[in-house]
C-alpha cells in the first residue's frame, strides 16, 4: 500500500483567510448604507403613489357627485385625508366636512 504523504503547500494559510475576511467584512460593511438609502426611496416612492391614488379617487367621487356631495383632499402633518362635504354645505372646507365619510391615511 502506497503511503500519502502531504506537502506542507496544500490549503490555504492563516493570512490569506484573514484578508479574505477582512475583505468581505468591509465589503459588508459598505452595503448597510446603501441599503438603508433604498429602504428609505422607496419608502418615499410608496407615499407618493398613496398621494397620488388619493387624490385621483378624490377627483372621481367629485366629477360623479357620489353621494351627491362635494368631495375633497386635506393634508396634515401626519395625515391625508378624502373627506365628503355634504351638497348644500357652504363654504365647503375640511372644518364643515362629514366625518363619519373621512378616509385617513
Amino acid at each position: 500500500m502506497k503511503s500519502r504523504e502531504t506537502s506542507g503547500t496544500s490549503g490555504f494559510t492563516l493570512v490569506e483567510l484573514l484578508m479574505t475576511m477582512a475583505l468581505l467584512l468591509i465589503l459588508g460593511a459598505s452595503a448597510v448604507p446603501l441599503y438603508g438609502n433604498l429602504y428609505t426611496e422607496s419608502q418615499v416612492d410608496e407615499v407618493a403613489d398613496l398621494m397620488v391614488q388619493m387624490l385621483r379617487t378624490t377627483r372621481v367621487r367629485s366629477q360623479a357627485g357620489l353621494d351627491d356631495a362635494t368631495h375633497g383632499f386635506y393634508v396634515d402633518a401626519r395625515s391625508y385625508v378624502l373627506y365628503e362635504v355634504s351638497a348644500g354645505v357652504t363654504p365647503v372646507e375640511y372644518s364643515n366636512r362629514n366625518a363619519s365619510f373621512d378616509f385617513v391615511v
